[in-house]
């Protein structure tokens, strides 16, 4: 399960920020099909990391901003949903 909706509300889900970007250009390319509207203003992102057994399994520890619409999604530590 990766998309979490309530109302007019939407959580993605994705394992990595790849899925998640692949994600966001999907509803950027569907989503007047789909009659979805999105404000990038009132959207955020946040991560969740799981730290490796050994540190030669880490692959990043930074990832590239999120862009949705031409729009950088920002960053946040916390932030009620409903």
């Amino acid at each position: 399960m990766n998309i979490l909706a309530y109302a007019d509300d939407i959580v993605l889900l994705a394992p990595a920020w790849r899925a998640m970007q692949a994600f966001l250009v999907i509803r950027e390319n569907h989503g007047d099909i789909l009659n979805i509207s999105c404000n990038a203003n009132k959207t955020v992102r946040m991560e969740f990391h799981v730290q490796p057994r050994r540190r030669s399994q880490i692959v990043s520890d930074s990832f590239p901003q999120l862009t949705l619409c031409s729009f950088y999604i920002k960053y946040v530590d916390s932030f009620k949903y409903l």
